[in-house]
């Protein structure tokens, strides 16, 4: 359960609990994979069960390669909140962007939205994680679209896969 000082910490952006669950989902999966790995934890046990319960297992072996992907290629710095914030950054936004582009058959978005964090080489990689995660999410019932108009990218770099 989130205390007052971990929602606190909050850096603005529009609302967590204003996304449609499947972006809730997509955005919390990614949050408790990386606030595992940052422990040196597998975030398995509690993400195969999340999945198994909203009918998406098998697009959690894409979801975890993806971020592997992220994880060990990023050109930069990418912006993933903690598990209790209240906010949604940009970087999480725009992965909600590219699942929902791939969702659409939108393959250009994504790899441009792919190629802002990633060198080309591993965008190449990325591609086929992240559309068979689109694919299998989609195959859940789980389609992405972000609610609030506000998720427009910001300039700038935030500080790979990082905790606030």
């Amino acid at each position: 359960m989130a205390s007052d000082a971990d929602t606190d910490l909050c850096p603005g952006g529009p609302s967590f609990r204003a996304q449609r669950f499947a972006a809730q989902f997509a955005i919390w999966a990614t949050r408790i994979w990386v606030a595992a790995v940052k422990r040196h934890e597998s975030p398995s046990p509690m993400l195969d069960q999340a999945f198994a319960a909203a009918g998406a297992a098998p697009a959690l072996p894409h979801l975890h390669g993806l971020l592997r992907t992220l994880a060990t290629a990023a050109s930069r710095q990418i912006d993933i909140r903690c598990p209790n914030c209240t906010s949604v950054s940009p970087d999480e936004a725009a992965l909600i962007q590219l699942i929902d582009a791939f969702q659409r058959g939108a393959f250009g978005e994504a790899a441009m939205l792919l190629s802002d964090w990633l060198p080309p080489a591993a965008v190449r990689l990325a591609i086929d994680q992240a559309s068979a995660l689109a694919a299998a999410l989609a195959e859940a019932d789980l389609g992405m679209s972000m609610r609030d108009a506000s998720t427009a990218r910001a300039g700038g770099a935030p500080a790979a896969l990082r905790l606030h």
